[in-house]
């Protein structure tokens, strides 16, 4: 794959399973969008709490990167899609129980 936007570019040499979804993150990346969006606070503590574990596990896995707003909004900044996965992640980590809320 090789990605040229004129003055720069981009070489990735893999197995075509591996390039493929290299292209398809790349591409979503470069229509960054910033989502915010109203958790409730016991979430936002959950999320921010241990030292930012699973807001930290959230921008690792999903390629993107977050931000506390104020004491109930939430920023997801990333590509569009891996933003929409990672609001979904964290709706339905509260929504399954994974994390506890206080």
């Amino acid at each position: 794959m090789y990605l040229f936007n004129g003055r720069e570019g981009l070489l990735v040499i893999g197995e075509k399973a591996g390039v493929d979804k290299c292209e398809a993150m790349v591409k979503d990346l470069l229509n960054e969008v910033e989502v915010t969006f109203k958790l409730e606070k016991d979430e936002i503590h959950a999320l921010m709490a241990h030292n930012s574990k699973y807001r930290k596990q959230i921008e690792a896995e999903f390629h993107v990167n977050s931000r506390l707003v104020d004491s109930e909004n939430f920023r997801l900044i990333g590509g569009p899609m891996a933003v929409k996965q990672a609001e979904r992640a964290i709706h339905d980590m509260f929504r399954s129980r994974c994390v506890r809320k206080r």
